[in-house]
């Protein structure tokens, strides 16, 4: 048997004097993300088209990758990731998807994957509603990078629309997040509109007022402990939760303006491209008295002049005469600088951190 090595014809072999074409272990990458979930874009119907295409062109699936609620625009999917792995280990040498923006909607990464990955590792593309084909010579027609440009306007555009609607909703009262506040639920008729939640209720007035008569944060998550309290995020299910109080949980119901009433709007800014949530310190917008307060106005402001008179100033930072200039004779390590207090004098002393 005699092979041909040329770049291009790797997919040929000749065997006598017939010429067999390549065998194709395909790859079907299937993504919805949670902004878009269309019937006719759902995971069955790709999956369908898909493996139709397939069926219908005697193509074998070696396997099928799934990332279910994920955008197009993240470079980093469960599912993504996998395809990417077996490709670089020779286990599948042709992908399918339905369009090119179930495989990303950043144009830079179509480029990347159609132009440089794809062919580098002999792989063959096939966008089946697009009638895109990379061939088996793993050529793209420049038609595509205008496909990648419009992709990533399209969830530009979609970006935009959500920001401008979370915020007309938010001016009129609305509460727009996935979560809520410890101490409320959200309206089953309205989930826009989020209600006092009364089996917890008590425990937070109970955190403002242990506060006020002078417990610390530490000291009111260690009663809360004690008392076999349920945790706030495992109380709401969230994803990372912790069993136990601590002093930071205590520390941010303390420090939310949420209990008495108001709704703080444009805290955070949220990029619905990366997913990337970014803490905004100015420009805050508040709206007060937006849904039922659980502790008083009063009550809440004492609370913060409790906490803003027990910041501790920075300690004054010194340079010691002797700093970085001493070493230990025996460990050869760098002396310390510390101090040593006893009910009648302070000691000032040097020492190798080894002993």
């Amino acid at each position: 048997m005699l092979k041909i090595c040329t770049k291009k014809l790797k997919y040929l072999h000749l065997k006598g004097n017939s010429i067999l074409k390549k065998e194709y272990r395909a790859g079907i990458y299937l993504r919805i993300s949670k902004e878009n979930m269309h019937e006719n874009n759902s995971i069955k119907a790709q999956r369908e088209i898909t493996t139709k295409y397939a069926r219908d062109n005697g193509y074998k699936i070696i396997k099928e990758y799934e990332d279910n609620g994920y955008s197009g625009i993240l470079n980093s999917r469960p599912g993504l990731n996998e395809m990417i792995i077996d490709i670089t280990r020779g286990l599948i040498n042709m992908v399918i998807v339905k369009d090119l923006s179930r495989l990303t909607r950043d144009k830079n990464k179509t480029g990347w994957y159609t132009e440089i990955f794809f062919p580098d590792n002999d792989i063959r593309f096939i966008s089946v509603t697009e009638f895109i084909d990379s061939g088996e010579r793993y050529q793209i027609d420049d038609t595509i990078a205008l496909r990648g440009i419009a992709n990533q306007y399209y969830i530009a555009d979609i970006s935009k629309k959500i920001r401008s609607n979370k915020k007309a909703m938010k001016e009129n009262g609305k509460y727009v997040e996935f979560f809520v506040p410890y101490g409320y639920k959200k309206k089953e008729e309205d989930i826009h509109e989020v209600i006092i939640d009364k089996k917890v209720e008590n425990i937070v007035k109970l955190i403002f007022d242990m506060y006020i008569e002078g417990n610390s944060c530490y000291k009111i998550a260690t009663y809360l402990n004690n008392k076999n309290v349920i945790s706030p995020s495992t109380y709401l299910k969230m994803k990372n939760e912790s069993k136990e109080w601590s002093k930071e949980t205590v520390n941010s119901i303390l420090s939310n303006q949420f209990y008495c009433g108001d709704m703080i709007m444009n805290r955070y800014n949220t990029n619905y491209i990366t997913k990337v949530c970014k803490r905004n310190k100015d420009n805050l917008i508040i709206k007060e008295n937006a849904h039922p307060a659980i502790i008083s106005k009063i009550k809440y402001t004492k609370v913060q002049e409790i906490k803003n008179s027990k910041i501790v100033q920075q300690k004054e930072k010194h340079d010691y005469l002797l700093k970085s200039l001493l070493y230990c004779g025996h460990c050869k390590l760098k002396y310390q600088y510390r101090i040593e207090k006893s009910a009648n004098k302070k000691d000032y002393l040097y020492n190798s951190s080894r002993f």
